[in-house]
């Protein structure tokens, strides 16, 4: 859909080989292109999210910590009609605001969205297998409003999406 809300869990037991950092999630077009992603980096004193979703790019560090066996759950709202771009992880508002770049046409938009979780493939096309467990991974086809994302990131988690719904998608692995 042209407005979504994309919103899931992530987990790991522990980072290795240096890794301190996955992607949450992965849109890609049939053809395996990158079109936008979330991703997380856990530091020792702060946590980075980076999210991309066509040309608009958010880069939003916390000063919350992330620790391995613990769960964070993840919303991402665009709503191209308003411009509006939405962040929110474990209950807190991360990012509300009208990106510019969100109300310009997208021409390298595909149509057919695939979206990859528990592994990456960057731009020169290496893949990269992450750490970790997710859960509960809906999308939504309008944008939720920031209230219902604070709900489904803290006591809602796992509410099933209208477009796609974890407990009754088929997932490939």
């Amino acid at each position: 859909p042209p407005d979504f809300t994309i919103c899931g869990a992530f987990r790991t037991e522990a980072w290795t080989a240096g890794g301190s950092s996955a992607e949450l999630f992965q849109l890609n077009g049939k053809d395996g292109k990158q079109w936008g992603y979330v991703n997380m980096y856990a530091a020792s004193t702060y946590t980075k999210y980076n999210v991309l979703l066509g040309h608009v790019w958010l880069s939003v560090t916390t000063a919350s910590v992330w620790f391995p066996l613990t769960w964070t759950r993840v919303c991402v709202s665009l709503d191209t009609v308003s411009g509006r771009l939405v962040l929110v992880t474990d209950g807190q508002v991360r990012e509300e605001e009208v990106h510019q770049e969100a109300l310009e046409e997208d021409g390298n938009r595909p149509l057919d969205l695939n979206i990859t979780v528990g592994y990456s493939v960057d731009a020169w096309g290496y893949a990269q297998e992450d750490e970790g467990q997710y859960s509960h991974i809906n999308i939504f086809s309008s944008p939720l409003s920031t209230a219902r994302m604070v709900a489904m990131t803290t006591e809602e988690c796992g509410a099933q999406g209208d477009f796609l719904s974890w407990e009754e998608a088929q997932w490939q692995i």
